[in-house]
Parts: structure tokens; C-alpha cells; sequence
């Protein structure tokens, strides 16, 4: 009778492990499905997040004719700020796009700068490609967009390697055309397109390295 007794329990006690370590490991299955969904997740708000907080801090956009991106610029309280944030804040060497902490976007001349580099991707390297007639053919009109939306003509692609005449943003009578002349007769390419005084304009400025230390700069007026 003690034998059969002691059979029972053990049975018993033989089920009742079985039955723990059956959901201990459905348990544990369910805790690494977790943990593999939650990283995800907390990468898409992430995400989101950084989307918006960029969005807040943009001020506008930048678009080219023909081309299916766009561009967003800041702007602070000096021209150094966005050399090493992006615009949702955080510290990193390849920057952001940005207006001159001197301007308005209503302004007669606005200018606005972005990083270059030859090893990594920026948002300015592009219009490297600007230098080519052909690809200046194709995507001549830049579009500048906020609440209100101004389009500009190319009319100089430049590179400066000491004189930076062109950050100058105050003018007296008869200086402002002539800067205008400066920055259409010093373009790399002829692009046949007039300028006169009252023109407004925007300079897109980026670091190039043909030499090393000039910029690159790409103007239009507004049309």
C-alpha cells in the first residue's frame, strides 16, 4: 500500500513540474517576444519625436526644380550654433542647414550656409553638381519656403577663396548693384541670366576644397 502511495505522489509530483516548467517557458518565451518588440518601438518614437522637434526648429525649406527632396534650415542667435547641432538639437559635426542669424526671410538678400565634405553625406554636398552646366540646366529655380513661398533663378555659381564680399549684407546707394555684377561676373558658368538693382537674392553657401579653404556658392535672384 506504502508503494503504490509513494507511486501516486510521485506521479503528482512529476505533473506538477511538468505543468511549472511548461510555463515557465511560455513565460519566457513571451518576455523575449517582448523584449524584441520594444526596442522597436522605442526607435519609431524616437523617431517621431526627432521629426517633430526638427520641425519646430525649421524654419524653412529649401526645394530644387526637378529634384524630389528638400531641404530644412534653421536659424539661432549667431552663425555658429548650427555648425555642430542638428536641428532637433543634438550635437553632431555635420551640422544643419542655416539662415544668417542676420536675416529676415522677407529680406533683399538672404544667405544661408550648410556643411560640405569630401568623406561623409551633408545636405550642401550636392550642389557641388551645380558646376556642371548641364545639371545647372536642369534645376535652375530654387524655391524658398516658410508661410510665404519665393522662387529664385540661378544666376551664379561661384568659387571665393579670399574675398567673401558676399556676407556683406548692409549696402550704400549704387554698392548693392554694384556687389550684383561682382557675384554674375565672377560666376564659373555663363548663365545668360540679367540681374538688375532692385533684384533680391539668395546665396547658398557651402565649403569646397578645389582649392582648400574656398567656398562654393550658388545665387539666384527671385523671379
Amino acid at each position: 500500500m506504502k508503494n503504490i502511495c509513494f507511486f501516486f505522489l510521485f506521479v503528482l509530483l512529476g505533473n506538477i513540474l511538468l505543468f511549472y516548467l511548461s510555463n515557465h517557458q511560455e513565460i519566457s518565451q513571451q518576455e523575449v517576444m517582448i523584449k524584441s518588440i520594444l526596442p522597436n518601438k522605442v526607435i519609431q518614437e524616437t523617431s517621431e519625436e526627432k521629426k517633430e522637434n526638427e520641425s519646430i526648429n525649421s524654419i524653412a525649406q529649401l526645394s530644387f526644380s526637378n529634384l524630389d527632396f528638400s531641404i530644412s534650415i534653421g536659424q539661432s542667435k549667431d552663425n555658429s550654433y548650427y555648425l555642430n547641432h542638428l536641428l532637433t538639437g543634438e550635437e553632431s559635426s555635420i551640422g544643419a542647414p542655416f539662415l544668417d542669424y542676420r536675416n529676415q526671410l522677407s529680406d533683399q538678400k538672404i544667405l544661408v550656409y550648410g556643411h560640405n565634405s569630401e568623406t561623409i553625406s551633408t545636405e550642401f554636398h550636392f550642389l557641388e553638381n551645380y558646376l556642371d552646366f548641364n545639371f545647372l540646366k536642369n534645376h535652375s529655380f530654387i524655391t524658398l519656403e516658410w508661410e510665404e513661398k519665393s522662387i529664385y533663378q540661378i544666376f551664379s555659381v561661384m568659387i571665393v577663396t579670399d574675398d567673401f564680399q558676399h556676407m556683406k549684407l548692409a549696402y550704400k546707394a549704387g554698392e548693392y548693384q554694384e556687389h550684383l555684377q561682382w557675384l554674375k561676373n565672377n560666376s564659373k558658368i555663363d548663365t545668360g541670366v540679367l540681374v538688375d538693382p532692385f533684384d533680391s537674392i539668395l546665396i547658398l553657401q557651402t565649403c569646397y576644397y578645389h582649392p582648400k579653404g574656398s567656398y562654393l556658392l550658388v545665387v539666384g535672384k527671385k523671379v
